[in-house]
């Protein structure tokens, strides 16, 4: 079963899916070259992936997600990751 996470998000309310492997590659080919100069437009990148993939079909202009907090994006990513982390886990 497909699980997801139910974001409200720049005055919309999306439920965005569980990462696939597909999604991690996407994620780990944003996240490359990765420094201290560049770390918030990668992780720009990254809430951008996270958020597109929402059963919705919902859009999100990086332009738009630049309003976000910093403590937002990681608070996003954190969860993302944590709903992967339980469907794996769950043995059924």
């Amino acid at each position: 079963m497909l699980k997801t996470l139910e974001v409200a998000m720049l005055g919309s309310v999306v439920h965005v899916k569980q990462p696939s492997v597909l999604l991690y590659e996407q994620i780990t080919a944003a996240e490359k070259g990765l420094n201290s100069k560049n770390l918030m437009d990668k992780r720009l990148d990254v809430v951008k992936l996270m958020l597109d993939n929402n059963m919705e079909g919902k859009v999100f202009e990086k332009e738009s997600l630049k309003t976000l907090s910093r403590s937002a994006m990681e608070c996003l990513i954190s969860a993302v990751s944590t709903l992967r982390a339980e469907v794996e886990n769950d043995p059924n």
